[in-house]
């Protein structure tokens, strides 16, 4: 029997829009944690509205799910893993029931029944977003950006400025650069971005691209936390937490630390010259290559013989026409370059010479990429 001085909080939900949020959700919550309610989803309801939250400390997102009915307010956290599973096949409704610390969930015709004294929902640590103006971006526009600079994000920990996107502006429209040191994508929208530079993590890049819809009409909303370096105010603390970035789509909002740092000077390898070699490449043509031997990835590309030209160590060598004009030959990843037509189709080449960047063109004139030779 229930204890009447603690009345029973009950939510019912759409099975698949939970289910939805609940995966959302648990890309954020890492697998291993020194601290539990970090290994938890925090789910709260009431008759208003319904909500599904994570965070990993560094990152929170919060996703809106509408209840079919609730009475009471409905406040836990539970393990992304354990509510998955119970979500897996549920096609009808879900049923919520929490009293005091036992949660009742049932699904169909399973019921469980959880009892956690260690997760309590009022110790979620829960991040405080950036105050700040607002500014609207298209979200087909910052879909298109973000896929096309994830790709380029470096994985490695010592440049670890680089582990992200730069988003910043270029005569007040948002500009997205990532850069692995091999490798550059440069985005250009028409969207306003009247923020200082923020340098995104890889993380929250990709969640942030989950969120976005290819071709959507919506509009994101965007904060940024202001810049307070150089801040005259008389105190050690600042009055809101910076280095961070918050986006606001439908039935989503997503708050994130930035990376600290400086991003270089990418302006610097964007090949500005004529060029003195060209080549165009398709993504049929490379793929015929097969995968590339571990010791020995370049390929390389003799616009003289209209050649290009793979040898594997110990293997054959294998080699196809090429559209290209020059009087150098020159090298490139090969897993780059299908990286590069994977996403175009066909790309164009461009390099002053053997030894300088080429410049990668495609059909999208706001996409800039950059691609260094190697040595063959």
């Amino acid at each position: 029997m229930l204890d009447a001085s603690h009345t029973a909080e009950t939510a019912t939900f759409n099975a698949r829009e939970l289910r939805n949020a609940v995966a959302m959700a648990a890309q954020v919550v890492e697998r291993r944690n020194t601290i539990p309610i970090l290994g938890t989803l925090r789910i709260t309801a009431t008759p208003e509205g319904a909500q599904v939250r994570a965070t990993d400390l560094d990152m929170e997102i919060f996703l809106q799910i509408e209840p079919l009915a609730a009475s009471g307010t409905l406040d836990f956290t539970i393990e992304p893993r354990l509510m998955a599973s119970l979500l897996r096949y549920a096609d009808d409704q879900v049923t919520i029931t929490t009293h005091k610390d036992l949660v009742t969930i049932t699904v169909d015709d399973v019921e469980a029944r959880i009892r956690d004294l260690c997760n309590p929902a009022t110790d979620w640590p829960g991040m405080i977003g950036p105050l700040s103006d607002e500014a609207m971006i298209s979200e087909a526009a910052l879909h298109k950006a973000l896929a096309a600079c994830i790709p380029c994000i470096s994985a490695e920990e010592t440049r670890y400025y680089l582990n992200g996107i730069w988003l910043h502006q270029i005569d007040g429209h948002a500009c997205a650069v990532a850069t692995d040191g091999h490798r550059l994508a440069r985005y250009q929208t028409q969207e306003p971005w009247p923020f200082p530079g923020q340098i995104v993590p890889r993380k929250t890049v990709k969640l942030l691209q989950r969120l976005l819809r290819p071709g959507g009409n919506g509009q994101i909303t965007a904060m940024v936390a202001p810049d307070q370096t150089n801040s005259t105010e008389p105190t050690l603390a600042p009055k809101q937490p910076s280095n961070r970035v918050e986006f606001t789509g439908d039935g989503w909002r997503l708050i994130s630390r930035t990376i600290d740092g400086c991003f270089p000077d990418y302006l610097r390898v964007i090949p500005k010259s004529e060029p003195n070699i060209t080549a165009t490449l398709t993504h049929h043509a490379l793929c015929r290559f097969g995968e590339p031997h571990e010791r020995c990835r370049a390929i390389s590309i003799d616009p003289v013989k209209g050649r290009m030209t793979y040898s594997r160590p110990y293997g054959p060598t294998i080699s196809m026409p090429v559209q290209a004009k020059g009087d150098q030959t020159i090298g490139f990843n090969l897993d780059y370059l299908r990286g590069f037509t994977a996403r175009a189709g066909t790309i164009r080449l461009e390099s002053k010479s053997s030894g300088d960047p080429a410049l990668i063109l495609t059909d999208d004139p706001n996409l800039t990429q950059v691609l260094m030779p190697m040595r063959v």
